[in-house]
């Protein structure tokens, strides 16, 4: 075999060119029409990806449209159920002061108060009378345990 190319060969690697029209003149036509062929089967495939590619999107957006739609109803659901909660809870009902009997008086004298509880008159003691706190006669049980407890965390700091 020798490298040069034979005349078969030499005819593959060129174009083929329609030169000699002869009784088929329409050769020209129907090499147009070949690329008019090509052309359209390439915007044909790029329209179906195209296609595809929205369809995808529109079954995206009908997803996201869906779960949307699915918080603001449990949004709704949530704020409903405050507002029902609002409104079920009922205000607890309280005694007028002046029906109040009070039986409580404190021990310290010069001071007139008198409670209708007895943990509102210890309360009191504690916060207006810490110095009475020394005599725990007038305390009941467990506020004598109590304070006993805050005294051992205050020696145990």
């Amino acid at each position: 075999m020798s490298n040069a190319k034979s005349e078969g060969d030499k005819y593959m690697d060129e174009p083929i060119r329609f030169q000699n029209f002869g009784p088929h003149e329409d050769v020209p036509q129907q090499d147009q029409n070949l690329e008019y062929y090509n052309e359209y089967l390439r915007l044909y495939i790029a329209n179906v990806v195209l296609t595809n590619q929205l369809k995808e999107l529109l079954n995206e957006k009908n997803e996201l449209v869906n779960k949307l739609a699915r918080l603001e109803r449990r949004n709704q659901e949530l704020n409903s159920n405050v507002e029902e909660t609002g409104e079920e809870r009922k205000k607890r009902l309280r005694r007028p002061a002046q029906e109040i009997e009070r039986h409580f008086k404190c021990p310290v004298e010069n001071c007139q108060k008198q409670y209708g509880a007895e943990g509102s008159l210890n309360q009191h003691i504690k916060l207006k009378h810490p110095e009475v706190m020394k005599d725990r006669s007038f305390f009941t049980k467990s506020d004598q345990e109590e304070e006993s407890g805050s005294q051992k965390v205050e020696q145990n700091q």
